[in-house]
């Protein structure tokens, strides 16, 4: 890799960029192809992956979100497979990270942010890591309120707790996270509420030493999932069993 092949990039993605804004659609998608292509042979990974993200931003405020996340993955996949530095993953994870948050998949995300922060960190960018520190807090206190707010229906508090849980497991406090478990499996009533909080509970008790307590509770959730009559799960729980 060369200054040159970098600033041969750059400058082809500024070129889409700006046909893009032009209205020149066509153009911009082989522009952007050929910066894609060129970046690809010179092994320029970490700026493709900043400057998908940076596409990515622009459907994200375009309320693309679908689109957005699908170019956010292949980035991080890319940062993933190769040795990027630490800026680029913050970036990417970042970004990631909290889209995945606002798509509902609060677990997912907070791990990214996580792995954001650390990078953020290691890169020397106090400032970067604190924000995104303060976005981190801001979902788990929304988390806990979902708990909070799930009042006295067992099921409703149960599926809170599995959830908060999930997030409690990502960013590294599984005591807190058999906590909450252990309170959903005991409350938890309907199969369906019953199935989920197994399929969480019982990889997290394995994961901690307890197999023969994971075993009974995989063993329960497969059984809640048939009488639920969901085949997807059944075979996810017993795939679970099989591999113990």
């Amino acid at each position: 890799m060369s200054d040159v092949d970098a600033a041969s990039v750059r400058a082809l993605f500024e070129l889409a960029r700006a046909r893009g804004a032009a209205g020149d659609s066509a153009g911009a998608a082989r522009t952007w192809d050929a910066a894609v292509h060129l970046a690809e042979a010179k092994g320029l990974q970490g700026p493709l992956a900043i400057e998908i993200t940076r596409l990515a931003e622009v459907d994200i405020r375009g309320k693309r979100f679908d689109v957005a996340l699908a170019l956010l993955e292949d980035a991080w996949a890319r940062c993933e497979a190769h040795p990027v530095g630490h800026r680029v993953r913050a970036e990417v994870a970042g970004r990631l990270g909290q889209l995945l948050v606002f798509r509902g998949r609060p677990d997912l995300g907070v791990a990214l942010m996580t792995q954001a922060i650390e990078a953020w960190q290691a890169c020397g960018e106090a400032a970067a890591s604190h924000e995104l520190g303060l976005a981190l807090a801001a979902i788990c206190e929304r988390v806990d309120r979902t708990v909070t707010d799930a009042g006295g229906d067992p099921d409703g508090r149960a599926r809170a707790l599995e959830a908060r849980a999930r997030v409690k497991l990502a960013i590294g406090q599984p005591h807190d996270a058999d906590t909450d478990l252990a309170q959903a499996w005991a409350i938890a009533r309907s199969p369906a509420v019953r199935g989920r909080v197994g399929a969480t509970y019982g990889p997290a008790l394995r994961a901690a030493g307890r197999d023969a307590l994971a075993e009974t509770v995989l063993t329960e959730a497969r059984q809640a999932w048939a009488t639920a009559g969901d085949g997807a799960w059944v075979a996810h729980i017993e795939a679970l069993l099989g591999s113990s």
